[in-house]
Protein backbone atom coordinates (compact mmCIF):
# COMPACT_ATOMS: atom_id res chain seq x y z
CA UNK A 1 0.00 0.00 0.00
CA UNK A 2 1.20 3.63 -0.84
CA UNK A 3 -0.03 6.95 -1.70
CA UNK A 4 1.74 6.77 -4.37
CA UNK A 5 -1.12 4.78 -5.87
CA UNK A 6 -3.60 7.28 -6.14
CA UNK A 7 -6.62 6.34 -4.98
CA UNK A 8 -10.28 8.42 -6.46
CA UNK A 9 -11.65 9.75 -3.62
CA UNK A 10 -13.76 13.16 -2.42
CA UNK A 11 -12.98 14.29 1.02
CA UNK A 12 -15.52 17.08 0.52
CA UNK A 13 -18.18 14.73 -0.57
CA UNK A 14 -17.43 11.79 2.40
CA UNK A 15 -19.88 9.56 1.84
CA UNK A 16 -20.33 8.04 4.72
CA UNK A 17 -19.69 7.17 8.47
CA UNK A 18 -16.88 3.95 9.40
CA UNK A 19 -16.44 3.18 12.38
CA UNK A 20 -15.43 0.30 14.27
CA UNK A 21 -15.70 -0.22 18.13
CA UNK A 22 -15.11 -3.00 19.98
CA UNK A 23 -16.73 -3.96 23.78
CA UNK A 24 -13.20 -5.46 25.12
CA UNK A 25 -11.78 -3.23 27.11
CA UNK A 26 -8.27 -3.83 28.27
CA UNK A 27 -7.93 -3.53 32.09
CA UNK A 28 -4.27 -5.42 33.21
CA UNK A 29 -0.71 -4.08 32.86
CA UNK A 30 1.52 -5.61 30.89
CA UNK A 31 4.29 -7.22 33.29
CA UNK A 32 7.05 -5.49 31.60
CA UNK A 33 6.64 -1.44 32.74
CA UNK A 34 8.45 -0.70 29.39
CA UNK A 35 5.14 -2.46 27.75
CA UNK A 36 2.75 0.48 27.98
CA UNK A 37 1.44 0.94 24.59
CA UNK A 38 -2.40 -0.20 25.28
CA UNK A 39 -3.14 -3.38 23.32
CA UNK A 40 -5.93 -3.08 20.15
CA UNK A 41 -9.02 -4.83 19.81
CA UNK A 42 -8.34 -8.11 17.69
CA UNK A 43 -9.71 -6.78 14.84
CA UNK A 44 -9.11 -6.93 10.89
CA UNK A 45 -8.49 -2.98 10.38
CA UNK A 46 -7.28 -3.62 6.24
CA UNK A 47 -10.36 -1.50 5.00
CA UNK A 48 -10.08 1.42 7.29
CA UNK A 49 -6.68 1.34 6.56
CA UNK A 50 -7.59 1.41 2.98
CA UNK A 51 -9.96 3.97 3.72
CA UNK A 52 -7.48 5.77 5.41
CA UNK A 53 -5.60 6.17 2.46
CA UNK A 54 -8.01 7.42 0.23
CA UNK A 55 -9.01 9.93 3.33
CA UNK A 56 -5.30 11.23 2.78
CA UNK A 57 -4.55 11.04 -1.17
CA UNK A 58 -7.60 12.98 -1.69
CA UNK A 59 -6.75 15.81 1.17
CA UNK A 60 -5.24 18.78 -0.25
CA UNK A 61 -4.63 20.58 3.02
CA UNK A 62 -4.80 18.01 5.76
CA UNK A 63 -3.95 18.69 9.33
CA UNK A 64 -3.24 16.42 11.88
CA UNK A 65 -3.91 16.59 15.49
CA UNK A 66 -1.69 14.17 17.77
CA UNK A 67 -1.53 13.06 21.48
CA UNK A 68 -0.01 11.13 23.73
CA UNK A 69 -0.76 8.01 22.11
CA UNK A 70 1.22 8.43 19.32
CA UNK A 71 4.84 8.85 21.75
CA UNK A 72 3.80 5.62 23.87
CA UNK A 73 5.76 3.53 20.81
CA UNK A 74 8.48 5.59 22.03
CA UNK A 75 8.65 4.60 25.24
CA UNK A 76 6.91 7.63 26.80
CA UNK A 77 3.57 7.31 28.77
CA UNK A 78 -0.05 8.86 28.11
CA UNK A 79 -2.04 9.68 30.94
CA UNK A 80 -5.82 7.69 30.08
CA UNK A 81 -5.06 4.38 28.78
CA UNK A 82 -5.28 1.49 30.31
CA UNK A 83 -1.39 1.19 30.67
CA UNK A 84 -0.98 5.55 31.46
CA UNK A 85 0.30 7.21 34.58
CA UNK A 86 -3.63 7.66 35.74
CA UNK A 87 -4.07 4.09 35.56
CA UNK A 88 -0.68 3.87 38.03
CA UNK A 89 -2.49 6.56 40.66
CA UNK A 90 -0.30 9.47 38.96
CA UNK A 91 -1.83 13.15 39.74
CA UNK A 92 -0.39 15.52 38.19
CA UNK A 93 0.81 19.02 39.13
CA UNK A 94 -1.72 21.35 38.42
CA UNK A 95 -0.84 25.45 37.63
CA UNK A 96 -2.36 26.72 40.87
CA UNK A 97 -0.21 24.33 43.00
CA UNK A 98 3.20 25.13 41.13
CA UNK A 99 2.34 28.66 41.48
CA UNK A 100 1.35 29.06 44.73
CA UNK A 101 2.41 26.13 47.04
CA UNK A 102 6.30 26.19 47.76
CA UNK A 103 6.31 22.70 48.74
CA UNK A 104 5.22 21.31 45.07
CA UNK A 105 7.25 23.33 43.14
CA UNK A 106 9.86 21.66 45.17
CA UNK A 107 8.39 18.19 44.25
CA UNK A 108 7.90 18.85 41.01
CA UNK A 109 11.41 19.38 39.95
CA UNK A 110 13.05 17.13 42.57
CA UNK A 111 10.47 14.36 40.73
CA UNK A 112 11.23 16.25 37.26
CA UNK A 113 14.80 15.88 37.69
CA UNK A 114 14.66 12.66 37.92
CA UNK A 115 12.30 11.80 35.00
CA UNK A 116 13.89 14.40 32.64
CA UNK A 117 16.86 12.07 31.45
CA UNK A 118 14.94 9.78 30.42
CA UNK A 119 12.36 11.83 28.72
CA UNK A 120 14.94 12.86 26.93
CA UNK A 121 16.62 10.05 25.66
CA UNK A 122 13.15 9.14 23.51
CA UNK A 123 13.11 9.22 19.96
CA UNK A 124 10.70 9.59 17.09
CA UNK A 125 8.97 6.27 16.42
CA UNK A 126 7.59 4.72 12.95
CA UNK A 127 4.35 6.96 13.42
CA UNK A 128 6.33 10.43 13.63
CA UNK A 129 8.85 8.97 10.85
CA UNK A 130 5.47 8.00 8.74
CA UNK A 131 4.18 11.80 9.69
CA UNK A 132 7.01 13.42 8.96
CA UNK A 133 7.36 11.97 5.40
CA UNK A 134 3.69 12.93 4.48
CA UNK A 135 4.67 16.25 4.95
CA UNK A 136 7.83 16.36 2.99
CA UNK A 137 5.34 14.56 0.29
CA UNK A 138 3.01 17.55 0.59
CA UNK A 139 0.38 15.06 1.67
CA UNK A 140 0.52 16.88 5.58
CA UNK A 141 0.31 20.64 5.53
CA UNK A 142 0.61 21.20 9.18
CA UNK A 143 0.60 19.02 12.73
CA UNK A 144 -0.56 20.51 15.73
CA UNK A 145 0.51 17.94 18.88
CA UNK A 146 -0.46 17.65 22.47
CA UNK A 147 2.81 16.29 23.21
CA UNK A 148 5.55 18.53 24.68
CA UNK A 149 8.32 15.85 23.77
CA UNK A 150 9.64 17.55 20.60
CA UNK A 151 9.54 14.30 18.55
CA UNK A 152 7.66 15.40 15.52
CA UNK A 153 10.74 17.82 15.24
CA UNK A 154 12.85 15.42 15.58
CA UNK A 155 11.85 12.80 12.90
CA UNK A 156 11.67 15.85 10.30
CA UNK A 157 8.40 17.51 10.74
CA UNK A 158 8.62 21.25 9.69
CA UNK A 159 5.18 22.94 10.60
CA UNK A 160 4.35 21.58 13.86
CA UNK A 161 2.22 23.83 16.23
CA UNK A 162 2.95 22.25 20.09
CA UNK A 163 -0.45 23.24 22.00
CA UNK A 164 0.78 22.59 25.21
CA UNK A 165 4.50 23.85 24.78
CA UNK A 166 7.67 21.88 25.10
CA UNK A 167 9.86 20.49 27.82
CA UNK A 168 12.83 21.46 25.88
CA UNK A 169 13.22 25.25 28.15
CA UNK A 170 12.32 26.72 31.20
CA UNK A 171 10.70 30.24 31.39
CA UNK A 172 10.18 32.63 34.27
CA UNK A 173 7.18 33.37 35.53
CA UNK A 174 7.67 37.09 36.33
CA UNK A 175 10.24 37.94 33.05
CA UNK A 176 9.68 36.01 30.41
CA UNK A 177 13.46 35.13 30.42
CA UNK A 178 14.06 31.59 29.30
CA UNK A 179 17.08 29.09 29.53
CA UNK A 180 17.35 25.58 28.33
CA UNK A 181 15.89 22.57 30.24
CA UNK A 182 18.83 20.83 29.70
CA UNK A 183 21.28 23.35 31.17
CA UNK A 184 18.99 24.05 33.78
CA UNK A 185 19.04 19.86 34.41
CA UNK A 186 23.09 20.44 35.08
CA UNK A 187 22.15 23.09 37.75
CA UNK A 188 19.41 20.85 39.39
CA UNK A 189 22.11 18.04 39.63
CA UNK A 190 25.10 20.41 40.45
CA UNK A 191 22.86 21.61 43.28
CA UNK A 192 21.68 18.48 44.89
CA UNK A 193 24.23 15.89 45.05
CA UNK A 194 23.89 15.03 48.56
CA UNK A 195 19.71 14.86 48.32
CA UNK A 196 20.48 13.00 44.94
CA UNK A 197 22.83 9.88 46.76
CA UNK A 198 20.36 9.92 49.79
CA UNK A 199 17.15 9.37 48.18
CA UNK A 200 17.37 8.20 44.73
CA UNK A 201 18.60 4.95 45.61
CA UNK A 202 15.79 2.68 43.96
CA UNK A 203 14.89 2.62 40.28
CA UNK A 204 12.04 5.00 40.40
CA UNK A 205 8.61 5.12 38.18
CA UNK A 206 8.19 6.88 35.75
CA UNK A 207 5.15 9.33 34.51
CA UNK A 208 4.17 11.16 31.54
CA UNK A 209 5.91 14.27 30.34
CA UNK A 210 8.98 13.79 32.31
CA UNK A 211 7.61 13.18 35.90
CA UNK A 212 8.89 10.22 38.02
CA UNK A 213 7.24 9.29 40.89
CA UNK A 214 9.48 9.41 44.35
CA UNK A 215 6.82 8.41 47.26
CA UNK A 216 5.63 10.79 49.47
CA UNK A 217 8.27 10.29 52.36
CA UNK A 218 10.99 12.67 51.12
CA UNK A 219 11.57 15.79 52.47
CA UNK A 220 11.72 17.62 49.53
CA UNK A 221 12.22 21.23 50.93
CA UNK A 222 15.56 19.91 50.94
CA UNK A 223 15.97 19.54 47.46
CA UNK A 224 17.20 23.37 45.97
CA UNK A 225 16.35 24.41 42.32
CA UNK A 226 17.74 28.04 40.99
CA UNK A 227 15.61 30.73 40.84
CA UNK A 228 15.42 33.13 36.98
CA UNK A 229 18.90 34.25 36.29
CA UNK A 230 17.61 37.82 35.54
CA UNK A 231 14.79 38.73 38.24
CA UNK A 232 15.70 35.71 40.97
CA UNK A 233 11.97 34.82 39.57
CA UNK A 234 10.35 31.35 39.87
CA UNK A 235 11.23 28.91 36.77
CA UNK A 236 8.62 26.84 35.10
CA UNK A 237 8.89 24.45 32.53
CA UNK A 238 7.46 26.28 29.25
CA UNK A 239 4.62 23.49 29.26
CA UNK A 240 0.75 24.13 29.51
CA UNK A 241 0.09 22.53 33.01
CA UNK A 242 -3.55 21.34 34.02
CA UNK A 243 -5.28 24.72 34.74
CA UNK A 244 -2.97 26.74 32.97
CA UNK A 245 -4.30 28.62 30.00
CA UNK A 246 -2.83 28.11 26.40
CA UNK A 247 -1.10 31.21 25.38
CA UNK A 248 -4.07 33.01 22.96
CA UNK A 249 -1.89 33.10 19.61
CA UNK A 250 -1.30 29.73 20.04
CA UNK A 251 -5.01 29.25 20.41
CA UNK A 252 -5.32 31.77 17.26
CA UNK A 253 -2.90 29.82 15.17
CA UNK A 254 -4.55 26.32 16.03
CA UNK A 255 -8.17 26.94 14.89
CA UNK A 256 -6.56 29.26 12.00
CA UNK A 257 -4.85 25.90 11.00
CA UNK A 258 -7.68 23.72 11.24
CA UNK A 259 -10.23 26.34 9.85
CA UNK A 260 -8.34 26.38 6.77
CA UNK A 261 -8.29 22.30 6.35
CA UNK A 262 -9.71 20.58 4.15
CA UNK A 263 -10.17 17.50 6.29
CA UNK A 264 -8.18 16.63 10.01
CA UNK A 265 -6.56 13.39 11.06
CA UNK A 266 -6.53 13.07 14.95
CA UNK A 267 -3.90 10.63 16.04
CA UNK A 268 -3.43 9.13 19.25
CA UNK A 269 -5.69 10.98 21.64
CA UNK A 270 -8.77 10.64 23.85
CA UNK A 271 -9.13 14.52 23.26
CA UNK A 272 -10.20 14.68 26.63
CA UNK A 273 -8.81 18.13 27.53
CA UNK A 274 -11.11 20.83 26.18
CA UNK A 275 -7.85 22.47 24.41
CA UNK A 276 -7.92 19.53 21.58
CA UNK A 277 -11.54 18.60 21.98
CA UNK A 278 -12.54 22.10 21.06
CA UNK A 279 -10.24 21.98 17.47
CA UNK A 280 -12.62 18.42 16.40
CA UNK A 281 -15.57 20.40 17.04
CA UNK A 282 -14.58 23.43 14.91
CA UNK A 283 -13.53 20.82 12.16
CA UNK A 284 -17.21 18.87 12.83
CA UNK A 285 -18.96 22.52 12.61
CA UNK A 286 -17.41 23.28 9.51
CA UNK A 287 -18.22 20.16 7.47
CA UNK A 288 -14.62 19.16 7.59
CA UNK A 289 -13.67 15.61 7.15
CA UNK A 290 -12.16 14.11 10.50
CA UNK A 291 -10.34 10.11 10.74
CA UNK A 292 -8.74 9.05 14.00
CA UNK A 293 -6.48 6.53 14.69
CA UNK A 294 -6.69 5.86 18.53
CA UNK A 295 -7.11 2.64 20.79
CA UNK A 296 -10.27 3.23 22.82
CA UNK A 297 -13.63 5.49 22.88
CA UNK A 298 -12.40 9.16 22.59
CA UNK A 299 -14.62 12.56 23.20
CA UNK A 300 -15.15 12.87 19.34
CA UNK A 301 -16.06 9.71 18.63
CA UNK A 302 -19.92 10.93 17.45
CA UNK A 303 -18.01 13.53 14.96
CA UNK A 304 -15.40 11.48 13.14
CA UNK A 305 -16.24 10.12 9.92
CA UNK A 306 -13.64 7.24 9.86
CA UNK A 307 -11.96 5.47 13.09
CA UNK A 308 -9.21 2.80 12.77
CA UNK A 309 -8.95 1.53 16.34
CA UNK A 310 -5.05 0.56 16.11
CA UNK A 311 -1.86 1.15 17.25
CA UNK A 312 -0.99 4.62 15.72
CA UNK A 313 2.92 4.02 14.82
CA UNK A 314 2.01 0.92 13.51
CA UNK A 315 -1.28 2.15 11.52
CA UNK A 316 0.76 5.14 10.08
CA UNK A 317 3.73 3.16 8.61
CA UNK A 318 1.19 1.39 6.41
CA UNK A 319 0.36 4.41 4.56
Amino acid sequence: RSLGHKLEFSVSRFPFRWKRFSTNTVTTLKNSPDNIVPEPPPLDHSLELELLIRFISSSKNLVVLTGAGLSTESGLPDYRSPNGSYSKGHKPITYNQFIKDPLSRHRYWARSMTGFDWFRMASPNIGHQALAKLESEGYVKAIITQNVDNLHQLAGSKNVLELHGSLNDVVCTSCNWRKSRSEYQTELKTLNPEWISRNLISESITRSDGDADLGSNLNFFEFSFPGCDQCEGVLKPDIVFFGENIHPTVTKKSYDWVRNADSLLVVGTTLSTFSSYRLVREASLLHIPIAMINIGPTRADTLTNLKVEAVAGKSLSQI
